[in-house]
């Protein structure tokens, strides 16, 4: 499935209450920024910084 699909998709749809969509990238800075700057497709930005050798100790433990 190709990206501007997976994004236009939710746009037809009546009734869209419940839906939620998380996208994820690893460099922000090579997305489009008409896809992270507009609004209602993604509202919600997260930042998660790189573990720390601890942190990536328990994730591998977990």
């Amino acid at each position: 499935m190709n990206c501007p699909f997976f994004l236009n998709a939710p746009n037809g749809i009546a009734g869209n209450d419940g839906i939620l969509v998380f996208g994820t990238m690893n460099h922000l800075e090579t997305l489009d920024p008409g896809v992270v700057n507009r609004p209602s497709r993604f509202d919600r930005k997260y930042y998660f910084p790189m573990p720390n050798l601890g942190e990536w100790e328990m994730y591998c433990h977990h």
